[in-house]
């Protein structure tokens, strides 16, 4: 982990100081709920964002790990911002964890946002070893990580446990904890379910042919979902104002 900070930080002084070159923040009143963002072309481009998805987007954090004001998933902001030139060789994964960054320098600059951190027990699943072992072998740790997480499958590479609980608990919305004790070895992840109903009360159930997430964990996979009290950092919003400084 120190030395996962410690690379972020040499690559942060390189890409600006992990800030936008320049940024525009304009509240939207269209009164509609859509939304878009795309981080393309030298730029971010955000559309009809709330302000409390804008926060979940730069700390990496889902429903379950949040805690702000209400009033944040009303407020609504069109963002335009260029990205600085980016060093040589940077992976995907530090990319995205520097413009997350950015993000999160952008919302304390302008809507002076102050956050804190705190560990609760709360209901979801932890991340085991199957009865029977672990049917994936590790693979060579390359330092990037790929990952394709769509509806129904999530394949990846350089996967390990902890971000494999991640994913799979974006798509159970429920926090995973990851307790197989495989440390940093890395995977090959090739999975895929059935949405139709995901529930551990049906482990044995399919739709089309596929099994429910459960099941596919455990066959494909080797590893256990089991319900139970986690502990997962919540991010707890102490302060943000309503409205953003002027460009």
């Amino acid at each position: 982990m120190r030395k996962l900070v410690w690379t972020l930080l040499l690559i942060s002084a390189a890409y600006g100081q992990a800030n936008f070159e320049v940024a525009s923040i304009k509240p939207n009143d269209s009164g509609s709920n859509n939304s878009s963002t795309n981080g393309s072309k030298g730029e971010l481009q955000v559309q009809n964002s709330t302000l409390k998805n804008l926060i979940q987007n730069a700390f990496n954090v889902r429903e379950y790990s949040f805690s702000g004001p209400d009033w944040l998933s009303g407020a609504r902001f069109d963002i335009v911002a260029k990205y600085p030139p980016e060093p040589e060789g940077l992976s995907r994964e530090k990319r995205q964890e520097l413009r997350r960054q950015m993000l999160q320098n952008l919302l304390t600059e302008r809507f002076h946002l102050t956050t804190h951190w705190e560990s609760k027990m709360l209901s979801g699943y932890a991340l085991l070893p199957a009865k029977k072992g672990i049917k994936i072998e590790g693979t060579e740790s390359t330092g990037n990580t790929s990952v394709s997480n769509n509806n129904g499958s999530l394949h990846g590479t350089g996967m390990n446990m902890k971000q494999l609980a991640n994913s799979l608990g974006g798509v159970l919305r429920a926090p995973v904890d990851d307790q197989t004790e495989l440390g940093e070895k890395v995977f090959k992840i090739d999975l895929e379910w059935s949405n139709d109903d995901i529930k551990p009360d049906k482990p044995d159930a399919v739709s089309d042919g596929k099994p429910t997430i459960f099941t596919a964990v455990q066959e494909v996979l080797g590893l256990r979902l089991e319900g139970r009290k986690v502990p997962v950092q919540i991010l707890v919003v102490d302060k943000i104002d309503r409205a953003p400084t002027e460009n």
